[in-house]
């Protein structure tokens, strides 16, 4: 039930997509997610080398935030320029919602305020626990009360009786609790409120996930929450002086539902997304697969590859794309199987990481893709790389092709690579672009005609899993 064409094919075979009003952007892309401050400095630094009309992935409660900070005053017109001239896709991180991940949920919840944070946890170190708790936005307090126990080990504090029995494995049943019922309006609404602020923006609301033991109860609370955003889209769309907004149906879904005793789940998403989309007016489908590379381990990918032509040929009957954000390597090789993007975070993770406790050395440095390989490189393995290649990777117009500082004989990180924010800043993240080439030579592919360009490529390439 779709008023707007969101997908076409040109008479080249490739697909055209449509992002809110931003028309012909040719699939499959890359799509880089910004999830802080560092990620999007690191993508003003490569701005240039951004497709045109290439979309970017950003976290709508925070992204008010990130864009404010300090270090962004003598850059404002480059951020500007980044939403002008690029469609966004407000996201939001699902695993906060999911797994036992406090602080980072803390700090989300508070749009980054470290002020707020503080008083929180300075409630905490009181004893004020309830107190700190009613501090935090209604929809985030049954997810974080959830996670009490954790946080409070996290920061050293007494755990009191009540919260000595809770399980970290219980964290998504806060989606049912009724501060969550109510609180999400409030939650949605300020979500839509910032993405009218962008010219171009496609809101993907957070779900609860469904997994292979859920009930149909996750799937209508997945539609619910849906439907509620998609009518505040709409409305914003009508307003004069909004930008142009609308809405993906989005579905957070558990790897094991692709095992053979997954409850007929499988089935059910894909029988909701049918109905959904055939009634209801959306921009496109999002697909979050949480632990997707255990498909692969499982043995489990034929069912992902079914599942995903399932929902794309649903998709297409409705002039619909689909895109599988956090999905990385195996979101390229199922673009093959109908979807139209890809996706990582600018560190190449496809969740946040998790805040509290020490970080080793060498995990500083984060990681980089290697261009023709498929594959991430940490700060040891890119060693041996830069050591075989007389210090550069991979030379690709428009990024860096070496760190900011390498000393081969240097025996400590430091020594051989310098600070690791320097290093992420200047070399890791802006790295992460070379994805948009990767994404390319898939549309090259198509262009002449070859069956499964992404399965082509990877083939050709070092992955652990797809090659």
């Amino acid at each position: 039930m779709q008023e707007l064409k969101f997908i076409e094919q040109n008479a080249q075979g490739v697909d055209e997509i449509r992002i809110s009003d931003v028309k012909g952007i040719e699939a499959p892309f890359y799509t880089p997610e910004v999830s802080g401050p560092e990620g999007l400095q690191a993508l003003l630094h490569v701005q240039d080398t951004l497709e045109s009309k290439n979309p970017i992935i950003v976290p709508g409660h925070r992204w008010q935030d990130i864009r404010s900070k300090p270090r962004f005053k003598k850059v404002r017109d480059d951020i500007r320029q980044l939403v002008t001239e690029h469609p966004f896709y407000y996201y939001e991180p699902v695993e906060l919602f999911r797994y036992t991940r406090p602080q980072n949920l803390v700090t989300y919840a508070f749009q980054g305020d470290q002020g707020r944070s503080g008083t929180f946890y300075d409630d905490l170190r009181d004893g004020n626990y309830e107190k700190a708790i009613e501090r935090l936005p209604r929809f985030f307090q049954p997810f974080v009360q959830a996670q009490m126990k954790t946080l409070l080990k996290s920061k050293g504090l007494k755990v009191p009786m009540k919260y000595q029995s809770q399980s970290s494995g219980k964290v998504h049943e806060a989606w049912r609790d009724n501060r969550a019922d109510s609180g999400f309006t409030g939650y949605f609404e300020r979500l839509a409120n910032d993405a009218a602020n962008a010219p171009n923006a496609a809101l993907i609301p957070p779900v609860p996930p469904v997994m292979k033991s859920s009930g149909k109860d996750a799937i209508s609370r997945s539609l619910g929450l849906n439907s509620y955003m998609r009518q505040l889209a709409e409305t914003k769309h009508n307003e004069p002086s909004s930008g142009f907004v609308t809405s993906y149906l989005h579905f957070y879904i558990d790897q094991g539902i692709f095992e053979p005793s997954n409850n007929d789940n499988d089935h059910l998403v894909k029988q909701a997304i049918r109905k959904e989309v055939e009634n209801a007016s959306y921009s496109g489908i999002a697909i979050t697969i949480s632990n997707i590379e255990r498909v692969w381990e499982k043995g489990h990918d034929k069912s992902l590859e079914r599942f995903i032509t399932d929902v794309s040929n649903i998709a297409r009957q409705e002039h619909l794309p689909v895109i599988l954000p956090r999905s990385g390597y195996y979101g390229m090789h199922l673009t093959d199987y109908g979807v139209q993007t890809f996706s990582t975070l600018m560190n190449g993770n496809l969740t946040y990481n998790r805040r509290g406790g020490g970080i080793d050395k060498m995990s500083q440095y984060g990681t980089l893709p290697i261009y023709g390989s498929a594959r991430d490189v940490n700060a040891e393995e890119l060693d041996r790389v830069l050591s075989r290649n007389g210090g550069e990777v991979h030379d690709i117009a428009g990024l860096p092709n070496s760190p900011p500082t390498y000393n081969e004989s240097a025996s400590s990180y430091k020594a051989k690579y310098g600070k690791p924010n320097q290093f992420r800043l200047q070399f890791g993240k802006p790295r992460r672009m070379v994805h948009i080439k990767e994404a390319q030579e898939l549309r090259d592919g198509i262009k002449r005609g070859t069956a499964q360009p992404a399965r082509r490529y990877l083939e050709r390439a070092d992955h652990p899993v797809l090659s």
